[in-house]
């Protein structure tokens, strides 16, 4: 059964290509392809960059991560807190028209998705196939923004009525603009932090499978020309084509 290359897994591919590498130098003057992609010193100079690649992806996902999480943990307590100003402001002698627009503010907030959707799985297949860069998730920064708006409207909204002036402390209109403040810094830090997360993925998958010059493509044509020198019951070809690569 296949299984999703994972941030480990593009790990296991780099530390693969390596021992490819180390087997290919061993053969000494026998190795010496004429395509530009598998001469020794290219391969070794290209698997540098997947390794730096690699490591710079997995630490912007680490970022990442670290600050999608907080906006989950500082936005976790919007809801109840919407519901708690509206039914202090459902409270007061107001026309009812007037309660209704507060009431629509927090329907948006209760309605809006704040989870990030689950990625799909991808399915990995023998190298042999034509590589697919893969997707990066959706982080529904959309759905961020517009709680942000429709929490950011409601405040206005009570905050025109002279009579909202509750006794509870985080229910005051100061309070709540400071937490809209803390709202808007942590949705912006994810958003800052989301091209260069992407941009770290994307970099790493062209170099790690990109038709023709991915890692993948490359040592495909690496193991090929070992066949080609040593043939198929060699203990060479053995010894290279017993090294396993995933790869969308």
């Amino acid at each position: 059964m296949a299984k999703q290359v994972n941030e480990t897994g593009h790990t296991i591919n780099v530390a693969n290509y390596k021992s490819q590498i180390a087997f290919n130098a061993a053969y000494g003057s026998k190795y010496a392809p004429t395509n530009d992609l598998i001469k020794l010193t290219n391969m070794q100079a290209h698997c540098k960059l997947c390794d730096d690649a690699t490591v710079e992806a997995s630490k912007q996902e680490g970022i990442f991560g670290q600050l999608t999480k907080q906006r989950q943990i500082i936005f976790q307590p919007l809801d109840t807190l919407s519901t708690q100003v509206i039914n202090s402001f459902a409270s007061l002698d107001l026309d009812d028209t007037i309660i209704e627009g507060a009431r629509e503010y927090n329907r948006k907030i209760q309605g809006t998705r704040a989870t990030p959707l689950k990625p799909k799985k991808s399915k990995t297949t023998e190298i042999t196939d034509n590589p697919e860069v893969p997707t990066t998730i959706s982080a529904s920064q959309q759905s961020y923004d517009n709680l942000v708006q429709h929490f950011e409207d409601l405040i206005n909204w009570v905050a025109a009525q002279s009579l909202y002036k509750p006794n509870e402390a985080e229910l005051k209109v100061a309070a709540l603009q400071t937490y809209l403040a803390k709202l808007k810094k942590a949705n912006k830090d994810v958003t800052d932090a989301e091209p260069t997360y992407k941009n770290a993925l994307q970099a790493r998958d062209v170099l790690l499978y990109a038709e023709t010059t991915g890692l993948v493509d490359v040592v495909l044509k690496s193991k090929k020309y070992v066949l080609s020198v040593f043939k198929s019951k060699s203990a060479e070809y053995k010894q290279v084509s017993s090294i396993k690569y995933t790869r969308p």
